[in-house]
C-alpha cells in the first residue's frame, strides 16, 4: 500500500473529478476531514500536517488518513478511514508509511 496526499487543488475538487484514481465509495475522505484540512491550511499549518492522504492499493483508493493537527511536543494524532471491504480499521497496520 502507498500514500499520496491530496494537494490543495484536489482538496477543493469533487472526488469524482480526480481521474487518476478509482475511489471506493466507503474510502472517500469524510467532508469534516477535508474541512479540517482547509481550516489548518488557513491557519498557516504546513501542508504535510494539514492535507489528507489517500491510502492506495494500486490506483484504487481504499481509505484516507491524515494528521488531526500539527505535532505538539513531538506527538501527533493520526485519523484514518478505511473501506470495510479492505479490512476497515486494521488495514492501516499494513502501511508502514503511516508509521
Amino acid at each position: 500500500m502507498n500514500l499520496k496526499y491530496l494537494d490543495v487543488k484536489q482538496l477543493n475538487t469533487d472526488h469524482h473529478l480526480i481521474k487518476e484514481f478509482d475511489f471506493l465509495t466507503e474510502a472517500v475522505p469524510p467532508v469534516h476531514v477535508l474541512d479540517r484540512s482547509s481550516e489548518l491550511l488557513d491557519q498557516g499549518v504546513k501542508p504535510v500536517w494539514a492535507l489528507a492522504y489517500l491510502m492506495l492499493a494500486g490506483n484504487r483508493v481504499v481509505g484516507c488518513c491524515g494528521f488531526k493537527k500539527a505535532p505538539v511536543e513531538k506527538s501527533v494524532e493520526i485519523g484514518y478511514n478505511v473501506a470495510p471491504m479492505h479490512g476497515g480499521g486494521v488495514y492501516y497496520l499494513s502501511c508502514p508509511a503511516i508509521m
